[in-house]
């Protein structure tokens, strides 16, 4: 069972049949197929192939050819039809040939001179049952890695969360527990007074209320309490019609199906009483039948027909509840059209329409009709107009945490403390008064569920640990209501926002205000208001914006933040993930590896690095203008070191072997001299203590504990050396003795490398006043026994020139007799190397007294072991 199971899920079970298949099929027609073969295929062709030589290369060949396409071809994607074709025709093919070779006297095959027993037709026959059943190996192979590493995957993330998001369903029933805003016991009310009333002519009860007040509900509730035996219930929907005309159709034709059952001349009323209204344009048909109808109808008025279809409603002796939903759906024709519908073409006996509107929306519509008072207008139509009473912003509050809950169950009391902590009872109405309906929690509420989603990660339920559940509700009411503010305020965040000097306490964005301003207006303020219609925002909204982004960004001591706050800079991309550029960088991982201990951050930089993403990784350190505190610097800048120091991934241009990935030289010494900046101004009044001595050890322990081959950080004391000695925090002799050091260690090394040394020592150089003296003589002698006794071949390359002027001739650089005094002591410390079999030492002997002879100036030499440098020498220095 197991077997058939896993032959199922590998999709070749129907191959396997299908072979069986193949094979009854074979064995039925074998005999007319080895005659037809027989006398059209061996007789006239095959029986003339001799065995030889030539044709044993020819046969091996065309063998070869064939293992070399085959291996190409298993490379690709195989797949269960593929296999099953190639398994039909290998067994059909290999069945057949084994009969003919056994079982039959009538085939004669050729054999190869060298082994008569292998034959000629032996050969494909057996590669292309070996290629089929390397084929189906490989599939199954690919196959059962494939399951093991989603099973792992599986295993590894452990619970899988998708984002639970919520529909705005209106309430459908009467469940009392559904009728979250307490409308059931008003409904209640309504629906007693339609069940207790009756007219002759309609009667219109208006719902008004702004969208996603609850009005559809709220009429659900009066229809489940309106007596079922009494009533016909008719459900129009005017929003699907596409003009006036269709829209009054489509309502006749709505109640002509409701009322069908109750009366068998209800139909043909409507219909009439329809056509009359909307003055149907017939074509030659359409008016022949009318013709023929209007003289048994008398052609009958439109009040005539109205009147026929009220007795025929007394007859049925039914109420007829129409209801109207989304009215402010409509454009102003449309509306207008419902309203006269109601007013007066279907002012029908015992008729009660309950309409469902924003009375606003629809007042403006009717402006457009040059309807004089629209509000008395409105008046006129309805007979009652219920107002949704306004309910307690706390309902709100509660379903928002219900909804939230029900997506991120195990967070239950982060969302309870988020809002109804301590933090809410500062500003009570803040997230509330953005909250006008249900329909506005929903909206929120699957705003959160979505992207919170993709902050947990691994289904944890942590959330706490991403983000501050408050901060983060906050921005999603700005992203929801102003979109555009929203990506402002990411974007632009170093323009409206300021954080203080670096310290020991820790830093936060603060909304930044106007300078030289007494009434403490904010820049951004400034901004929206100069930039409304870009902004897609209007004037009287943006004292409540600025009220939402200065509550986020609150400079009140008052209010305590948890670590987790949009107000750090490490947190605050976190709150914008999705909105940043596109990479392969996880902004959620690299936050989180942030927020951890060192070595787990740096275990991470070793992954991504691995993973190809250096660039990206390289470009996210290089984002980093804050911090938190000086923890989180340390470990950022410590992080930096590490990055820089590590070994790219392996490539062909990585040659050398030491090559580091490398930091920009610039962007590390500012988060140094920044963070040295900062601390020096800091107001020493406020009695904040700078712990200047833990920095220092800090910088010094930073290049002192670095690994080989110190080619980042060697790199970096240059550039300090040269540019910012004197406004370093370690001394200029310090940080040449650090590079000093560096030297020493790496050629101290049994694998050193000549091309790594060389780059140590020249970055040993030291300047005064901005210009070059090259390094120390302690340098040098480490650089040049390094040189000498280790690595002789590559400085006698690294020192030979062709000259830039005749292509001729060659020189030893000027420079390199700095490192003796003069180019005599240094080729006799080059002759007296311990090893004596280096390979150029012999022919650059031989050029130096050449070069001597010629006053050391540039000299003619076919130079036969030594591979000279193919670029000119430039006299100035490096």
């Amino acid at each position: 069972m197991n077997t058939i199971k896993f032959l199922y899920r590998t999709k070749i079970l129907l191959p396997i049949i299908a072979l069986l298949f193949a094979l009854l099929f074979l064995s039925s027609i074998v005999k007319g197929l080895e005659a037809t073969l027989y006398d059209n295929v061996a007789k006239p062709y095959l029986s003339k192939v001799a065995g030889n030589a030539p044709h044993d290369v020819l046969v091996t060949l065309i063998a070869l050819s064939f293992i070399a396409i085959a291996s190409i071809v298993l490379r690709k994607k195989l797949n269960g039809y593929l296999l099953l074709s190639l398994s039909l025709i290998t067994l059909l093919i290999t069945s057949f040939h084994v009969y003919l070779r056994v079982f039959t006297n009538t085939w004669v095959f050729t054999g190869f001179k060298l082994y008569d027993k292998l034959k000629y037709l032996d050969i494909p026959v057996i590669l292309l049952f070996i290629y089929c059943v390397a084929a189906i190996s490989v599939y199954l192979l690919k196959n059962t890695q494939a399951r093991n590493l989603e099973k792992k995957s599986v295993e590894n993330s452990g619970k899988i969360l998708f984002p639970i998001i919520t529909n705005d369903e209106p309430i459908t029933g009467t469940d009392e527990h559904a009728d979250e805003l307490s409308y059931n016991g008003y409904a209640s009310t309504l629906a007693a007074s339609i069940n207790n009333n009756r007219f002759d002519t309609a009667f219109a009860i208006g719902i008004n209320g702004p969208w996603g007040t609850g009005k559809t509900s709220f009429i659900n509730l009066i229809i489940c309490d309106i007596n079922k035996k009494d009533t016909i219930h008719i459900e129009v929907s005017p929003w699907n019609s596409n003009t006036p005309k269709d829209l009054i159709k489509d309502f006749f034709d709505t109640m002509q199906e409701a009322l069908a059952e109750h009366h068998q001349s209800i139909p043909y009323l409507l219909t009439k009483y329809s056509n009359k209204l909307v003055n149907i344009h017939e074509n030659k048909v359409t008016s022949l039948i009318k013709k023929a109808t209007s003289t048994v109808a008398n052609n009958e008025s439109i009040n005539s027909i109205h009147k026929n279809i009220n007795n025929t409603l007394r007859e049925i002796n039914k109420k007829i509840i129409i209801t109207i939903d989304d009215l402010d759906r409509l454009d102003s024709e449309e509306i207008m059209e419902v309203l006269r519908l109601i007013r007066n073409t279907a002012n029908f006996y015992n008729t009660f329409f309950i309409v469902a509107y924003d009375r606003t929306y629809v007042s403006k519509a009717l402006e457009k009709h040059n309807t004089h008072n629209t509000n008395q207008f409105i008046n006129k139509i309805f007979q009652i107009e219920v107002t949704l009473p306004f309910y307690n912003k706390d309902i709100l509050i509660n379903k928002l945490t219900a909804q939230l809950i029900i997506a991120f169950p195990e967070s239950e009391k982060v969302f309870k403390e988020a809002f109804f902590g301590a933090e809410i009872n500062t500003e009570p109405v803040l997230i509330k008064s953005w909250l006008t309906s249900l329909r506005d929690v929903t909206r929120l509420s699957n705003s959160i569920s979505l992207n919170l989603s993709k902050l947990i990660g691994e289904a944890n339920n942590q959330i706490i640990s991403e983000v501050d559940v408050h901060d983060f509700t906050r921005i999603e009411i700005l992203r929801l209501n102003y979109p555009e503010v929203y990506q402002l305020l990411y974007k632009q965040r170093e323009l409206f926002l300021q954080r203080p000097y670096y310290n020991n306490e820790d830093q936060k964005y603060t909304l930044k205000k106007k300078e030289n301003n007494d009434n403490n207006e904010y820049l951004l303020s400034e901004h929206l208001e100069d930039n409304l219609e870009i902004l897609a925002i209007e004037k009287h909204s943006v004292s409540k914006i600025i009220e939402l982004i200065a509550a986020i960004f609150s400079d009140s001591n008052r209010i305590e933040r948890t670590k987790q706050s949009i107000v750090y800079p490490s947190k605050f991309n976190l709150y914008f993930s999705y909105a940043l550029l596109h990479n392969n960088l996880s902004e959620i991982s690299f936050i989180r590896a942030r927020s951890s201990s060192q070595d787990i951050f740096n275990n991470h930089i070793d992954k991504w690095i691995e993973s190809g993403l250096t660039d990206e990784l390289s470009e996210r350190f290089e984002y980093i203008t804050a911090f938190d505190n000086p923890g989180d610097y340390k470990k950022v800048t410590t992080a930096i070191f590490y990055f820089a120091s590590r070994k790219p991934k392996k490539s062909f241009f990585n040659k050398y072997g030491d090559e580091m990935i490398g930091f920009n030289p610039e962007k590390t010494i500012y988060l140094i001299n920044i963070y040295e900046t900062h601390s020096s101004n800091m107001d020493e009044e406020k009695n904040i203590p700078l712990e200047r001595h833990e920095f220092i050890e800090f910088v010094r322990e930073l290049f002192i504990n670095a690994s080989s081959p110190f080619i980042f950080e060697s790199s970096i004391i240059k550039k300090i050396s040269k540019e910012y000695q004197h406004t370093f925090t370690l001394s200029p002799e310090e940080i040449n003795n650090i590079a000093t050091n560096y030297l020493q260690k790496y050629c101290n090394q049994s694998d050193a490398r000549f091309k790594t040394a060389q780059t140590l020592f020249l970055n040993c150089a030291t300047y005064k006043d901005g210009k070059y003296e090259r390094p120390s003589s302690h340098a040098k002698s480490i650089y040049l026994f390094f040189a000498v006794e280790r690595a002789l071949d590559d400085f006698i390359h690294s020192i030979l020139y062709r000259w830039s002027t005749d292509g001729d001739k060659f020189l030893i650089g000027p420079y390199a007799k700095d490192y003796y005094g003069n180019y005599e002591t240094l080729v006799n410390v080059i002759k007296k190397s311990t090893f004596a079999n280096w390979n150029y030492l012999p022919e650059f002997i031989r050029f130096y007294e050449v070069f001597k002879k010629n006053q050391y100036t540039p000299v003619e030499f076919d130079f036969k072991d030594i591979p000279i440098q193919r670029v000119s020498y430039d006299t100035s220095n490096s």
